[in-house]
């Protein structure tokens, strides 16, 4: 079917650029510079989902046509069984698949902004603003592409409907919405309203505009939590049935391919003081064997051949992303393991077992405990460095603000050397290190977080009690933060 389009096109040698995982008979192809977007007329049950089909989508472009960052239409065709409209092609990548620090998403929502102040002059709205379709080139210019949920009105409507977002209503907020749309049905039901032909196909916001020229008023409230977006009764049921459909629409952890390119421009990954400390403690000898979990990008594993290059070094992580960014010139022995199951590894095969910043990930600590004892010769050592929250007091803020980063574990040093105490580990000793001024941003902008938990977690620490600004020792510095954070290194022997 679809070879017959491209021959039918002149595009046989166009290249497939997407395809609609749920309505099959859309797709868009690019060839030459350019872009072919075809809908097969045969059957397409999306269409009844859109405000624009293809001849309508074309119209709208034509209107922007002088938009810089709007694709430009070239053609529009129409067969018996295919429609398709052409565009030139824009540059860039989705937003969606970009990882971009503070900065640059100002810049690219500004230009944004922009095109959207453009279309709506125009009297275009764009009415489906999703990550998916703003693409970012890598001189940072915008364009916003997708234009079937477009809809031709007036310029302020226009704004209202591209600058609004979700509205969050108090119980009282809810009463008073409901009592003005009863209000506005009752004199307006099957009548023009707004700029619907009537008022059962009217935006919500001609309802808000309604409701502010009575003096109701309407204030920009910042959503705490995830939210999930559901536009159409089919995305409703998606949600109930699709697991990866949910994940993306909520995504609200550290994606660890993302985290991977970046980790090792965290400032505390590379703090000597911390590695030293760990290296120190180790104490790892000329000979021995030697089992780091949680390898991560290597960093404990270099530190340590760089004391003694004469030990025999072993490596696991769970993701072959960070494992990848060690040079293979380490001559390390590197493996795919979870801490609590590192099968293939022999019983007490091991002089030395570390593991920096990890345990904090473990899905059941015993097991992971288990593993590090079994793995260990008799007489040989553990070490555990993990972070802590400054003091007791802030516990709460600390286990808050980390739920919008990852799944983790919080300890104090106590909970530590319990492990250790519980493991039947003997000559137990600890240290504390403390990091000064460690920036709040380098941490945020390199974790590999969707940008909305960044902003997130940084309006958390900006509003965080007195008592905890205190204790991590903040310093409010430009648009950063930079605070004290606190480690602790446990040594066990078995």
């Amino acid at each position: 079917m679809w070879q017959q389009c491209q021959t039918l096109f002149n595009i046989e040698s166009g290249t497939l650029l997407w395809e609609s995982r749920n309505f099959l008979f859309r797709k868009v192809y690019v060839a030459d510079n350019l872009v072919y977007k075809v809908v097969d007329l045969s059957y397409d049950p999306s269409i009844s989902l859109r405000a624009q089909d293809l001849a309508g989508e074309f119209s709208i472009l034509k209107l922007c046509a002088e938009v810089a960052g709007v694709p430009s239409p070239i053609a529009y065709r129409k067969t018996d069984e295919f429609e398709v409209i052409v565009m030139k092609r824009l540059p860039g990548e989705p937003l969606s698949n970009l990882t971009v620090g503070w900065f640059r998403m100002f810049i690219i929502l500004a230009k944004l902004g922009i095109i959207l102040l453009r279309l709506s002059w125009r009297g275009i709205s764009h009415n489906d603003i999703i990550p998916d379709n703003i693409l970012v080139a890598s001189d940072n210019s915008v364009s916003l592409v997708d234009f079937d949920q477009a809809t031709r009105t007036k310029f302020l409507v226009a704004i209202v409907r591209q600058f609004f977002g979700i509205v969050k209503c108090s119980g009282r907020g809810i009463d008073i919405l409901k009592k003005n749309y009863n209000r506005l049905q009752k004199y307006y039901s099957g009548k023009p309203f707004g700029q619907a032909g009537v008022f059962e196909k009217a935006w919500v916001t001609d309802i808000f505009q309604e409701m502010t020229e009575l003096g109701v008023p309407l204030h920009c409230v910042i959503l705490e939590r995830g939210w999930m977006e559901i536009d159409t009764p089919e995305d409703y049921e998606r949600a109930l049935t699709d697991t990866k459909f949910v994940r993306r629409l909520v995504k609200r952890k550290t994606d660890w391919n993302k985290r991977a390119k970046f980790y090792n421009s965290l400032d505390w990954v590379n703090k000597d003081v911390l590695l030293s400390q760990v290296v120190e403690v180790a104490g790892v000898l000329k000979d021995e064997k030697v089992l780091d979990i949680g390898t991560g990008t290597g960093k404990v594993l270099i530190a340590l051949k760089e004391q003694c290059p004469e030990a025999d070094y072993y490596g696991v992580d769970i993701s072959q992303s960070m494992l990848d960014k060690i040079e293979a010139s380490y001559g390390f022995n590197l493996s795919i393991r979870a801490m609590e199951d590192l099968q293939g590894v022999k019983d007490s095969d091991f002089d030395l077992v570390t593991a920096r910043m990890v345990f904090h990930h473990a899905t059941n600590l015993e097991e992971a405990m288990n593993e590090v004892y079994r793995v260990l010769k008799p007489g040989g050592r553990f070490v555990l460095c993990e972070g802590n929250p400054p003091d007791r007091y802030s516990i709460t803020f600390y286990k808050d603000m980390f739920r919008f980063k990852e799944d983790r574990i919080t300890f104090l040093l106590d909970d530590l050397v319990n492990l250790f105490v519980r493991q039947k580990f003997r000559e137990i000793a600890s240290r504390t290190v403390i990091l000064r001024d460690m920036s709040l941003n380098n941490w945020l902008e390199n974790s590999g977080l969707p940008f909305r938990n960044v902003d997130i977690i940084k309006k958390m620490h900006y509003d965080c009690d007195v008592s905890v600004q205190e204790a991590y020792n903040m310093k409010f510095k430009n648009d950063d933060i930079l605070m004290d954070w606190k480690f602790s290194v446990v040594l066990g022997i078995k």
